[in-house]
């Protein structure tokens, strides 16, 4: 079978069947894996050399769900035994209809491509929103149902968390959320390349040091950011920033309110308060400029929840297929529209928020060339998108004189 990418299979790693811990006697012949349809996110990506992540149904309750009949709007992939002991993706039954993994796949590449970034240089996704991963969270993980044994029966939390092991109904695997992962998880490793040989795919934990020895920014953007950062504290007023828990890359709490946890990491830097020269700590003024960190174009405005998203791309930082980006939130845009512009150019100004305390949150970003800049959208800086790799500025905020955030910190000054 041959696409654009020439994908030959979608198989389940052996390192996620012992994640899921089948363990019926005899192994069923046929393992489930159910998509909510209104989702559209079956593979969030498939790099060359990554592995992909896999996106399993949506909200709980899954009701009624019989194999040869699924709702009309969950679609459900189906990996049959090899002699091997593998499982391989055969058919995917979608809006009633059996398809060919091949056929199916092809079917959503177009689709995506005329509402997303599509398929592209080697990437082939179909792109999670921040509700998908938040339902993946709600949940806990996913489930697996033989279909030999599954009869039609209402699938409900209360059953999920009371299966014991005589696996009734036909729950036959689960796989959780494990507190000690670092970073969003990849819920089921597959491989997805030209030949789906056996050494095809990557270990999870390798793939978290690939992410991370990615996460880097350019050498050439270092000193830019801290000088930014230090004329940004100047407009202000203030003699240093000051940065809480929360505020950093990573984080997984808010540092407003009650500190409640987030639903992802935190993507980026949020410059929200300073100290003053005369010591008292003020928030960051209404009006202060926001200036582009260097030379570059803007490609989009997004909305975000305090205000816009200003999306820009720095095309002379280019690193192997990957083009640097950085992204102004909670800003007011001055006039000007898509253009290019230059360093320390004013791009916004700070606004005023009734919902939160102003402040601009900071995001930097590696990505592929082969996603449209005019089709950004928040979705592609979520955590969970490995097409697209975040960049931790931590360290460069810590050399300013900044701590592990566990206290109240002053940066800059």
């Amino acid at each position: 079978m041959k696409t654009g990418l020439s994908l030959a299979r979608l198989r389940i790693s052996i390192a996620d069947m012992m994640d899921l811990r089948v363990r019926t006697q005899p192994a069923p012949r046929f393992l489930f894996q159910m998509l909510h349809g209104g989702a559209g996110s079956l593979v969030a990506t498939t790099p060359r050399d990554v592995p992909a992540v896999s996106i399993p149904r949506d909200l709980y309750p899954i009701t009624r769900i019989m194999p040869q009949q699924p709702a009309s709007d969950v679609a459900v992939i189906i990996y049959e035994r090899q002699p091997n002991g593998r499982y391989d993706a055969i058919e995917v039954v979608s809006q009633g209809r059996f398809l060919k993994f091949g056929q199916f796949y092809e079917i959503a590449c177009r689709s995506v491509s005329k509402a997303e970034a599509g398929s592209q240089s080697g990437y082939a996704y179909f792109v999670p929103s921040v509700r998908d991963w938040g339902a993946i969270l709600q949940d806990g993980g996913y489930t697996v149902l033989d279909p030999s044994r599954a009869q039609c029966c209402d699938i409900t939390r209360e059953l999920l968390e009371s299966v014991n092991e005589s696996w009734s109904c036909g729950l036959i695997a689960r796989a959780r959320l494990q507190p000690s992962w670092p970073q969003m998880p990849a819920f089921s490793r597959v491989e997805i390349s030209a030949d789906a040989a056996q050494d095809s795919w990557m270990s999870y934990v390798d793939y978290l040091r690939l992410r991370s020895f990615r996460s880097s920014p350019p050498d050439l953007f270092v000193p830019r950011f801290r000088q930014w950062m230090k004329r940004l504290c100047d407009e202000s007023g203030f003699r240093s920033w000051v940065f809480r828990k929360g505020m950093y890359f990573g984080d997984r709490c808010e540092w407003w309110g009650d500190q409640n946890p987030r639903r992802t990491e935190h993507e980026g830097l949020d410059f929200a308060e300073g100290v003053k020269p005369d010591g008292a700590k003020h928030a960051i003024p209404e009006g202060t400029p926001v200036r582009a960190i260097a030379d570059g174009e803007i490609v989009a405005f997004l909305d975000d929840f305090l205000d816009k998203t200003i999306v820009v791309r720095h095309p002379s930082l280019v690193h192997n297929t990957d083009v640097f980006y950085t992204f102004y939130s909670h800003i007011c845009p001055v006039a000007g529209g898509v253009r290019k512009i230059a360093e320390g150019e004013i791009i916004g100004r700070m606004g005023k928020s009734e919902k939160l305390q102003s402040h601009v949150h900071l995001t930097a970003a590696w990505i592929p060339q082969s996603i449209d800049p005019g089709g950004i959208s928040m979705n592609h800086i979520n955590p969970g998108f490995a097409a697209v790799v975040l960049v931790n500025l931590n360290s460069l905020i810590r050399s300013a004189g900044c701590s592990d955030g566990m206290r109240e910190s002053e940066a800059v000054r």
